[in-house]
């Protein structure tokens, strides 16, 4: 597969804006757009928070597996990753093989501010002192294997969606 033939990957933290930026940039490219958390909850039917609360981790990423590996089979298509999708190994060989991976990057008090706002984040749910730690911490467990997975690196912090599809465009010189 050549490199315009090549899905682009998105992955960073939760809250990053993978979904936005990437339905933006597949409208930019004329490219499919494909979303991992949103092809589990309409194949299951369920909530992301609902499977964890129902199933339990551990059966929502063997979902998650399931779905990376489906998404790394297209071509051409623009697909954001969930934030622990590239966790897994086999997960992440996948997505290297078949994607340019762009690793959105925001600071963490962005992404805390963020996802404070949302209610349906199962693993990080809640406010105060203790939120703010637990983000903190899961941040500092996965940055390095997102940098070491990335392609292009993308800072979002000072950008709208759209100033971050042109800067991707830029970069990957498609």
């Amino acid at each position: 597969m050549n490199d315009t033939e090549k899905n682009i990957g998105l992955i960073g933290f939760m809250g990053v804006g993978k979904t936005i930026v990437g339905r933006r940039l597949s409208t930019a490219l004329n490219r499919e757009f494909l979303d991992t958390d949103a092809i589990i909850e309409m194949t299951t039917g369920k909530t992301i928070s609902d499977i964890f609360a129902q199933d339990g981790e551990k059966h929502f990423r063997e979902i998650e597996s399931a779905v990376v590996r489906d998404v790394c089979s297209h071509s051409c298509a623009v697909i954001s990753f969930g934030g622990g999708a590239p966790l897994n190994e086999s997960n992440s060989a996948l997505i290297k093989e078949s994607t340019l991976v762009v690793l959105l990057r925001s600071s963490l008090d962005t992404l805390v501010s963020r996802i404070s706002k949302n209610t349906k984040r199962p693993l990080v749910s809640g406010t105060g002192i203790d939120f703010r730690e637990r983000i903190t911490a899961m941040y500092a467990a996965r940055k390095g294997i997102y940098a070491g997975l990335a392609d292009i690196v993308v800072d979002t912090d000072g950008r709208t969606a759209d100033q971050t599809v042109a800067h991707i465009i830029r970069r990957l010189r498609l």
